[in-house]
């Protein structure tokens, strides 16, 4: 007989960069999951659009999600996927959740996704995480056709969950990354290595190990549970599917808080052209036009370029964060 567990406070935490069909159907995936709606809430935190697009497109389609307050959904520059993740739940009170469900924006997860792992987490100490990690079927795209597979992958780092011991030393290893040197070391025997900006989902995994975990994978084998997950491989990676620039994954190789090595992308509207703008430290091209530029000034109301080809020009932000041609255009010094 199924056990009839108390439902836990469930924050579902989606970071998404670029693949902005994939968050859209993975945002109204999750308002229908199964799970009782009080009891979890999705925080969204999205990246690699322009604020434009957020604005115009993303916060009108899941407005009622969103004052209905089932739904978190905020605008941030991308950084490394550690701090992608805080982004989730940056500054705000979470104090009252028991577990905190990362999730990717491009995988499939099953309807009865959250109630499975409440009811896993029912047989579990109070503070213990749970992963999971099991010989799983794979959604491939082959020749264009949708194709299901069974294969053996590390599942772990699409279905992490948190207790709340180890979302908050995240935190603080971003805000001091000097604290992740003996957790590193004891786990995987390495000394002063702190670089997981990139590789955040292994140094999650130490610190769950940290606090007490579990894998999920006889729980699902012994529910009869499938698909619990199925894993996109038909999109490409963030970091092995070209997705980010190589001098992007340098700068951000460590979960550093420095805001000169985070992306930012802004939609600029010219009287000659329309195209979005891509910014990292002081210099940023166009993604269509191929222009580059130094950024002279940016503040959320202004924008000033020095085109390298043509000079400089001032743009001014319009309700929607639409960067419009406001000044003449001037001839570059010397």
């Amino acid at each position: 007989m199924k056990h009839n567990p108390i439902h836990k406070k469930i924050a579902v935490c989606l970071p998404s960069y670029k693949r902005l069909e994939s968050l859209e159907r993975q945002i109204f995936s999750f308002m229908h999951q199964t799970y009782a709606s009080e009891d979890y809430h999705v925080f969204v935190a999205v990246k690699g659009v322009t604020e434009y697009v957020f604005n115009k497109m993303l916060v009108p389609r899941f407005r009622h999600f969103i004052e209905t307050g089932r739904l978190t959904l905020r605008y941030f520059p991308n950084k490394n996927q550690m701090s992608n993740i805080i982004d989730t739940v940056r500054d705000l009170d979470i104090s009252g959740y028991d577990l905190f469900v990362k999730i990717d924006d491009d995988d499939f997860y099953s309807p009865d996704y959250l109630e499975n792992i409440n009811d896993f987490h029912s047989t579990l100490p109070p503070c213990y995480s749970s992963y999971y990690n099991a010989r799983d079927l794979i959604a491939r795209n082959l020749n264009g056709f949708f194709c299901l597979k069974n294969a053996f992958y590390r599942f772990f780092g699409f279905a992490l969950n948190m207790s709340p011991q180890v979302l908050e030393k995240v935190m603080e290893c971003e805000l001091n990354p000097s604290l992740m040197i003996p957790i590193v070391e004891k786990w995987q025997h390495k000394t002063g290595h702190t670089n997981f900006g990139f590789n955040e989902d292994n140094f999650i995994f130490m610190l769950m190990r940290e606090y007490g975990c579990a894998n999920m994978a006889d729980y699902v084998k012994e529910q009869g549970i499938l698909p619990h997950i199925v894993v996109q491989k038909g999109n490409p990676s963030v970091t092995r599917g070209g997705m980010i620039e190589k001098r992007f994954l340098i700068a951000n190789a460590s979960i550093a808080t420095d805001p000169a090595s985070w992306e930012h992308l802004l939609e600029l509207s010219h009287p000659h052209w329309r195209d979005s703008f891509r910014i990292q430290g002081k210099r940023g091209r166009r993604l269509d036009g191929g222009s580059l530029a130094s950024v002279l000034e940016r503040t959320p109301e202004r924008l000033i370029l020095c085109w390298d080809d043509w000079g400089v020009e001032v743009f001014e932000a319009d309700e929607n964060a639409m960067y419009v041609l406001a000044g003449k255009i001037t001839a570059p010094e010397g």
